[in-house]
């Protein structure tokens, strides 16, 4: 699971929301509109009476970004979020976000087998236990040990659920990694010399999980790291100019 720091957590705008952004100052307002509901809701959580201050200070100058015409002042303000604030909180609130984000993605899930129910397969008993594990998951409050079981799911399927699985969603997950490997394709083949290492990292990351062997949950880790490549936020600016550009 991509972990999500300070200093990168609001200008890393995920590539596929950039897809729908008319341009990059749109994407970066999407992006940092989200951050503002996850730091409202932050507040409300019984850890983050000795951070009060702090979470107030950061969504006032988040909200200050969401003002700011000029793209590069804008992104150059989230960037250096994190000076404005110590050691503590900066880490207080990466974890944060990284919960969230986890949480999300278990969210998604439970979305996703709610749907298969519709189908009424003959896999409806496993579908409702996945269901309640799931739901049980977003409970967890132990970060790591809920983010093992969740990318773990798929190790207590059935095989003949994993086989279902696989006709039913993979289709789909296979098609977005497709397309993503033709956007690194399309973004080397220009040669401009930028982050050519990097981007053919990613590029072989979503490769490795293509096959047979990789699992549902395995495949969206993969597709959620490359994403906020890999939260290094020059290569992740570089890429979502790129994408906005061949979109």
């Amino acid at each position: 699971m991509a972990k999500l720091f300070i200093l990168s957590v609001v200008a890393t705008v995920a590539l596929v929301q950039v897809c729908s952004a008319v341009h990059l100052g749109e994407a970066l307002n999407n992006n940092i509109r989200q951050h503002l509901s996850l730091y409202d809701s932050f507040a409300k959580s019984p850890d983050a009476v000795k951070f009060s201050g702090d979470l107030k200070k950061l969504m006032e100058i988040t909200e200050g970004a969401l003002k700011i015409e000029n793209v590069d002042e804008k992104e150059n303000t989230i960037n250096n979020l994190h000076t404005h604030f110590s050691a503590d909180f900066n880490s207080w609130i990466a974890l944060k976000l990284e919960e969230a984000e986890v949480n999300e993605d278990i969210q998604g899930a439970i979305t996703f087998y709610s749907q298969l129910l519709k189908q009424k397969s003959s896999h409806e008993a496993e579908i409702k236990k996945t269901i309640t594990t799931l739901e049980t998951l977003l409970k967890e409050n132990d970060l790591q040990k809920k983010e093992k079981e969740y990318l773990g799911l798929s190790n207590n399927f059935s095989p003949e659920f994993a086989a279902y699985l696989k006709t039913s969603s993979l289709p789909v997950i296979n098609d977005t990694l497709q397309k993503t490997i033709k956007f690194f394709d399309s973004v080397l083949a220009q040669k401009e010399g930028k982050f050519v290492k990097e981007i053919t990292e990613l590029k072989a990351m979503v490769e490795g999980v293509l096959g047979e062997s990789a699992s549902i949950e395995e495949k969206n880790r993969v597709l959620g790291e490359v994403t906020s490549a890999n939260n290094n936020k020059e290569l992740h600016a570089y890429l979502t100019k790129k994408h906005i550009e061949l979109s």
